[in-house]
Protein backbone atom coordinates (compact mmCIF):
# COMPACT_ATOMS: atom_id res chain seq x y z
CA UNK A 1 0.00 0.00 0.00
CA UNK A 2 1.32 3.96 -0.23
CA UNK A 3 0.99 4.11 3.28
CA UNK A 4 4.37 6.11 3.30
CA UNK A 5 3.20 8.08 0.24
CA UNK A 6 0.21 9.42 1.98
CA UNK A 7 2.18 10.20 5.13
CA UNK A 8 4.66 11.86 3.13
CA UNK A 9 1.60 14.04 1.18
CA UNK A 10 0.38 15.10 4.43
CA UNK A 11 4.29 15.95 6.29
CA UNK A 12 3.23 19.18 7.65
CA UNK A 13 0.16 17.22 9.55
CA UNK A 14 2.08 14.84 10.66
CA UNK A 15 4.75 16.96 12.34
CA UNK A 16 1.97 18.73 13.67
CA UNK A 17 0.53 15.72 15.50
CA UNK A 18 4.15 14.94 16.47
CA UNK A 19 4.62 18.51 18.30
CA UNK A 20 0.95 17.86 19.34
CA UNK A 21 1.68 14.47 21.29
CA UNK A 22 4.53 15.95 22.36
CA UNK A 23 3.66 19.05 23.74
CA UNK A 24 6.66 20.07 21.99
CA UNK A 25 9.20 18.88 24.10
CA UNK A 26 11.01 15.80 24.23
CA UNK A 27 10.03 13.70 27.20
CA UNK A 28 12.47 10.95 28.64
CA UNK A 29 9.77 8.84 29.87
CA UNK A 30 7.00 7.50 26.74
CA UNK A 31 4.04 7.26 29.57
CA UNK A 32 4.32 11.38 29.44
CA UNK A 33 3.19 11.34 25.74
CA UNK A 34 -0.51 12.05 24.27
CA UNK A 35 -0.99 9.26 21.94
CA UNK A 36 -4.07 9.57 20.74
CA UNK A 37 -3.30 12.43 17.93
CA UNK A 38 -0.64 10.04 16.55
CA UNK A 39 -3.29 6.67 16.82
CA UNK A 40 -5.94 9.52 15.09
CA UNK A 41 -3.33 10.42 12.08
CA UNK A 42 -1.90 6.83 11.81
CA UNK A 43 -5.76 5.93 11.59
CA UNK A 44 -6.61 8.30 9.03
CA UNK A 45 -3.61 7.85 6.83
CA UNK A 46 -4.16 3.90 7.05
CA UNK A 47 -8.39 4.39 5.48
CA UNK A 48 -6.71 6.42 2.75
CA UNK A 49 -4.06 3.97 2.05
CA UNK A 50 -6.96 0.96 1.45
CA UNK A 51 -9.01 3.60 -0.32
CA UNK A 52 -6.27 3.49 -2.94
CA UNK A 53 -5.74 -0.22 -3.50
CA UNK A 54 -8.17 -0.13 -6.28
CA UNK A 55 -5.45 2.66 -7.93
CA UNK A 56 -2.53 0.74 -7.54
CA UNK A 57 -3.96 -2.86 -8.56
CA UNK A 58 -5.21 -1.19 -11.87
CA UNK A 59 -1.14 0.19 -11.97
CA UNK A 60 0.18 -3.15 -11.60
CA UNK A 61 -2.36 -4.22 -14.15
CA UNK A 62 -0.90 -1.67 -16.32
CA UNK A 63 2.73 -2.11 -15.30
CA UNK A 64 2.54 -5.43 -16.25
CA UNK A 65 1.03 -4.72 -19.91
CA UNK A 66 3.81 -2.61 -20.93
CA UNK A 67 6.75 -3.65 -23.43
CA UNK A 68 10.44 -4.63 -21.53
CA UNK A 69 11.70 -1.88 -23.15
CA UNK A 70 9.04 0.93 -21.65
CA UNK A 71 9.97 -0.71 -18.61
CA UNK A 72 13.73 0.02 -18.55
CA UNK A 73 12.99 3.34 -19.71
CA UNK A 74 10.21 3.65 -16.63
CA UNK A 75 13.34 2.60 -14.50
CA UNK A 76 15.38 5.86 -15.69
CA UNK A 77 12.73 8.04 -14.07
CA UNK A 78 12.74 5.90 -11.30
CA UNK A 79 16.05 6.39 -10.51
CA UNK A 80 15.27 10.34 -10.41
CA UNK A 81 11.86 10.83 -9.65
CA UNK A 82 12.10 14.58 -9.04
CA UNK A 83 13.36 15.58 -12.36
CA UNK A 84 12.14 16.51 -16.01
CA UNK A 85 13.73 14.09 -18.25
CA UNK A 86 14.39 14.75 -22.47
CA UNK A 87 14.03 12.47 -24.71
CA UNK A 88 18.14 12.91 -25.05
CA UNK A 89 18.71 11.59 -21.68
CA UNK A 90 17.17 7.93 -22.36
CA UNK A 91 18.67 7.53 -25.55
CA UNK A 92 22.13 8.39 -23.69
CA UNK A 93 21.48 6.11 -20.60
CA UNK A 94 19.76 3.25 -22.83
CA UNK A 95 21.21 3.44 -26.13
CA UNK A 96 18.05 2.87 -28.22
CA UNK A 97 17.01 3.79 -30.99
CA UNK A 98 14.70 7.35 -30.92
CA UNK A 99 11.44 6.16 -32.63
CA UNK A 100 11.59 2.87 -29.98
CA UNK A 101 11.72 5.26 -27.48
CA UNK A 102 9.17 7.66 -28.50
CA UNK A 103 6.90 4.60 -28.91
CA UNK A 104 7.51 3.51 -25.39
CA UNK A 105 7.44 6.87 -24.18
CA UNK A 106 4.03 7.37 -25.16
CA UNK A 107 2.92 4.00 -24.06
CA UNK A 108 3.86 5.39 -20.16
CA UNK A 109 2.03 7.67 -21.10
CA UNK A 110 -0.97 6.18 -22.53
CA UNK A 111 -0.84 4.09 -19.42
CA UNK A 112 0.05 6.76 -16.73
CA UNK A 113 3.10 6.22 -15.77
CA UNK A 114 4.40 9.57 -17.23
CA UNK A 115 3.59 13.06 -18.01
CA UNK A 116 4.93 15.03 -21.31
CA UNK A 117 6.12 18.69 -20.31
CA UNK A 118 6.28 21.15 -23.31
CA UNK A 119 6.28 20.63 -27.01
CA UNK A 120 8.70 20.78 -29.92
CA UNK A 121 12.67 20.58 -29.08
CA UNK A 122 12.27 21.37 -25.51
CA UNK A 123 9.84 18.54 -24.74
CA UNK A 124 10.44 16.45 -21.04
CA UNK A 125 8.63 13.63 -19.21
CA UNK A 126 7.84 13.58 -15.40
CA UNK A 127 7.55 10.41 -13.41
CA UNK A 128 3.67 10.58 -12.21
CA UNK A 129 3.52 9.75 -8.30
Amino acid sequence: MAWDRNIEQQRSKYYLVLRKSSGGQFKINPAKYQYIYLYDFMSEMLSASLRNCDHYSDKYDNFCKLSQTAQNILTVFKDEPERNIKISNILAKLNLPRRTTLYSLNQLKKFGFIQKLGAGVGVRYQLIF
